[in-house]
């Protein structure tokens, strides 16, 4: 499995020390998996449970089988790769932050070292697969001899989710590979399947060695087509970006499930497709917006830079509109007549909600009402008018004129008080 490189010890075989080594690493990287399960993702199970009872059984089991069942395989595995790469993603960094420290003094190869690192976020990714798994056996009473395949395919997903969240000198073919090898994965079929494994084993065969968190690359290897200020935003929202693809996810399930369970005339089922999209797009807008305010406050020394606040304004605009067009394409699977509706308002929408980045502190309800509240307008506007799409798209221009003229009126090194009541703040001198 890997090449290991021992110092001679009275009275023991390399070979004994190979395993006593290897087994040693397993159990270590097994408990760090475990650790980050229980304090990380394992309180998804408790959310998933809470929403159970809420939401009533049968809902979950219509979901189950709209979404594990009634669609094709690749369109299932793509939506199961989506929340085990989420959650791969959250764990990746954690496990990988000390592998740059003490552990390369450890007489093992890189590949064994990436290895481990794989097995550890898998370990991690335990409670999401769970859940997977819960939908599956729901699924199963419409097809109850696909199970085998299903749990099998997640334990599969979990390695293959692990081995594209992994940072590898080799990141963008071997994160394609990984998807692509956890949606046959998840598929739900056992050619797929097989096609599976030999996907994971060319992600193994091109890794490199594991790249720490604590010293590795800036985002995007240092280089941003947008510039510096673009790769700040990025770094400040990091992983932080799952919580709104998630929200927008739930939306798109929503309208997914809806579709499939009422027969509706071609014109309706259209006209449901742009108000789902649009409203998946305003959720994730409205996320994003809000953490990109919180995580990343006006900085002060980029207008010193001969920079203009339209170019200011646009750089947010388009990491916004750019993040959320990645919705587009679970849209297309769900209703493919709505996509150029949904991409036609991403213009005003990035707009809007750099915008309202620069407004979340004078705002009652933040970024996140303000996106949501005008992109709900939109959504129902496209939905009973679909020719207003044109007018959403010019109106585009005088909204960038009007972020322009909020950055310029934006003072960077303004007090602004938090909003609370001093009865409840220990610090303030009230008898409250």
């Amino acid at each position: 499995m890997a090449e290991f490189y021992h110092a001679s010890a009275p009275g023991r075989s390399p070979a004994g020390g190979t395993r006593i080594l290897l087994g040693a690493m397993l159990r270590f990287h097994a408990r760090v998996g475990v650790r980050l399960a229980l304090r990380i993702l394992a309180p998804s199970l408790a959310i998933l449970f809470a929403l159970y009872f809420i939401l009533r059984p049968e809902f979950f089991v219509n979901l189950a089988t709209v979404i594990l069942f009634d669609s094709g395989p690749l369109a299932r595995g793509a939506f199961s790769t989506l929340i085990a790469f989420a959650a791969a993603r959250a764990a990746a960094p954690r496990v990988c932050l000390g592998l740059g420290g003490w552990m390369r003094h450890l007489p093992s190869s890189a590949a064994l070292t990436r290895r481990m690192a794989v097995l550890a976020i898998a370990i991690a990714e335990l409670p999401v697969l769970v859940i997977l798994a819960a939908f599956a056996v729901l699924s199963t009473r419409s097809s109850p001899g696909r199970l085998p395949v299903d749990i099998l395919g997640l334990a599969g997903l979990g390695i293959a989710a692990a081995s594209a969240a992994v940072r590898v000198k080799s990141r963008a073919p071997r994160t394609a590979l990984g998807l692509a090898a956890g949606t046959l994965f998840a598929s739900g079929s056992w050619p797929l399947f097989l096609g599976g494994i030999i996907l994971i084993a060319a992600v193994d065969r091109i890794s490199g060695p594991v790249l720490s968190s604590k010293k590795g690359p800036a985002p995007l290897g240092g280089r941003h087509p947008f510039g510096l200020p673009a790769a700040v935003a990025v770094r400040a929202v990091g992983s932080g970006i799952v919580i709104p693809i998630l929200l927008a996810g739930i939306v798109l399930a929503l309208i997914a499930a809806f579709l499939a369970n009422n027969p509706l005339p071609a014109s309706t089922a259209a006209a449901a497709g742009r108000f789902g999209g649009a409203l998946a797009a305003a959720v994730f807008l409205g996320g994003a917006a809000s953490l990109l305010a919180a995580r990343r406050p006006p900085w002060p020394l980029e207008r010193s830079w001969p920079r203009s606040a339209r170019r200011r304004v646009l750089v947010d605009a388009a990491l916004l509109a750019g993040s959320a067009a990645v919705l587009l394409i679970p849209l297309a699977l769900i209703e493919a007549q709505a996509v150029p509706f949904v991409a036609a308002i991403l213009p005003l929408a990035g707009l809007r909600a750099s915008s309202a980045v620069r407004l979340d502190r004078e705002l009652r309800f933040g970024a996140w009402g303000m996106v949501l509240g005008e992109g709900a307008f939109i959504a129902l506007a496209i939905c009973f008018a679909p020719w207003a799409v044109a007018a959403l798209l010019a109106a585009a221009v005088p909204a960038l004129e009007a972020a322009a003229r909020i950055e310029k009126r934006l003072k960077v090194s303004r007090w602004l008080e938090l909003h609370h009541l001093s009865a409840g703040d220990p610090l303030s001198w009230s008898e409250g």
